[in-house]
């Protein structure tokens, strides 16, 4: 197909995840290629310009494959924010943001 727009987010970050909101514009999710651990979140408007940015820092107990700053899914929220998991098995980091990349508190 042809290119509509084309975004450089960065040149130390990989990014595994990229969906699409309702109002068109897209989280673009992935982690640092640095010593670092961090999980990344992108937001862009419909044409590409990005947003914000915002990371995360991981836990270091959360080790193994895949990599653990992989964010393995990234979903839009009911509430128009984001969320975002990365690990394996019992060794799970799940990010709640609101709409801003902001993370918000867990309630149980």
């Amino acid at each position: 197909g042809e290119t509509i727009w084309e975004e450089n987010f960065g040149s130390s970050q990989l990014f595994t995840s990229v969906i699409q909101d309702s109002n068109g514009g897209y989280i673009v999710a992935g982690f640092s290629l640095g010593t670092s651990d961090y999980l990344w979140l992108v937001k862009g408007n419909s044409d590409g310009s990005q947003i914000w940015e915002k990371k995360y820092r991981c836990n270091s107990y959360n080790t193994g494959y895949p990599h653990p700053r992989h964010i393995q899914e990234a979903q839009v929220t009911s509430d128009g924010g984001y969320i975002a998991v990365s690990g394996k098995l019992e060794q799970i980091l799940l990010i709640k943001t609101d709409p801003e990349g902001n993370t918000v508190p867990y309630n149980d």
